[in-house]
């Protein structure tokens, strides 16, 4: 457990296990606090994400209509409703400021900016490697934006490469031998394939259509008056942005960096694919690319505003009606540990506690 596990040794994420039991330390079984926690790190990552576009796009209203349409992307919506989705969060984040700092690197010519930018991918890859391939991105970003000056920035990339390379040891070494704990994901050249298959499942297939039809359906078993509720604030919302909405006033994307948001689509996709699996978390990054397209598909589109509304109507009914399925399951939960306790010195079958 933690950093170090004194029988069986450190752990291949060692930041992660420890930012988790301080976390079980200081919320333990506390909701508001749980809550708290997911709020923050999800209101972070908004800001984060805001940030790096901030470095492409001057134009407050299209960064809007993208972090708008990112946050109600709902094949990621898992890491909304459970505060243990605080720790992907954070590490994405910390990747994201990785390459936002080594940009104004490049801009700037400033060595604080990839003293920052280094030490954030260093913890970062400690903390949940599925950024590992971050460097790539960086070296993407030169060639594409910056590309008459690349040999000037061939130390800096041998910076990243050499923290890559010590935690590709440390992880395969497990440890440097210190270690009994088994990797938590390894690279499996078999299983690319379903990886392939999975990133379709998670974005447009099965997985992505459960979310879809399980949300509408759960959205409609809301408590009644609550529905009622809900139903007023979304049209309240919907109308909002009917007003808000104009394609006219969409940013004019620039196509090098549509072409840099893909790579960091691929490069983010990519570990998932290589071990077979992944989750909604994984789409955290991916995701930015998928709502750079879809803003730049509605300003290509003569009558987006009607599509845009549908679409916007619709993904939040469905993120509404998976979230109060995790509220029910909760109180189920909170339900059943309540009667464990009070019983604990009891034995009974799982449906009897049920």
């Amino acid at each position: 457990k933690g950093i170090f596990n004194f029988i069986d040794g450190p752990s291949d994420r060692p930041l992660h296990y420890l930012f988790a039991d301080f976390q079980n330390l200081i919320i333990s079984d506390n909701a508001l606090l749980g809550f708290l926690l997911n709020l923050i790190s999800n209101l972070l990552l908004i800001y984060v994400i805001y940030l790096f576009l901030e470095c492409f796009i001057k134009d407050q209203y299209t960064i809007f209509l993208i972090l708008l349409v990112n946050c109600l992307f709902f094949q990621k919506i898992e890491i909304f409703q459970t505060p243990i989705f605080a720790i992907p969060i954070i590490s994405y984040s910390l990747y994201l400021l990785c390459i936002i700092f080594f940009i104004n690197y490049s801009k700037y010519n400033n060595k604080l900016f990839l003293i920052y930018s280094s030490i954030s991918y260093l913890i970062a890859v400690f903390f949940y490697e599925p950024g590992f391939f971050t460097p790539f991105i960086l070296f993407f970003y030169i060639l594409i934006f910056n590309k008459y000056n690349f040999i000037k920035y061939l130390p800096s990339f041998v910076i990243f490469f050499l923290i890559s390379l010590f935690y590709f040891i440390y992880r395969e070494t497990s440890a440097f031998g210190y270690s009994e704990l088994e990797i938590s994901r390894k690279i499996n050249l078999n299983n690319f394939f379903y990886g392939l298959i999975d990133v379709f499942h998670n974005l447009f297939g099965r997985t992505s259509i459960r979310i879809f039809l399980y949300g509408l359906f759960q959205f409609f078993k809301i408590n009644t008056i609550l529905l009622i509720i809900i139903s007023v604030i979304n049209l309240i919302i919907i109308y909002s942005l009917y007003l808000f909405y104009n394609p006219k006033y969409i940013y004019k994307l620039d196509k090098k960096f549509i072409f840099f948001s893909f790579s960091l689509f691929i490069v983010f996709i990519m570990p998932n694919i290589l071990i077979g699996a992944m989750g909604g978390r994984h789409l955290i990054i991916p995701s930015i690319f998928i709502s750079v397209i879809i803003v730049y598909i509605l300003s290509k589109i003569k009558f987006s505003k009607y599509f845009f509304l549908f679409f916007l109507f619709l993904s939040i009914l469905v993120n509404q009606g998976n979230s109060w399925s995790q509220v029910v399951a909760t109180r189920i939960n909170s339900e059943i540990y309540k009667t464990i306790n009070l019983n604990e010195n009891n034995e009974f079958s799982n449906s009897e506690v049920i």
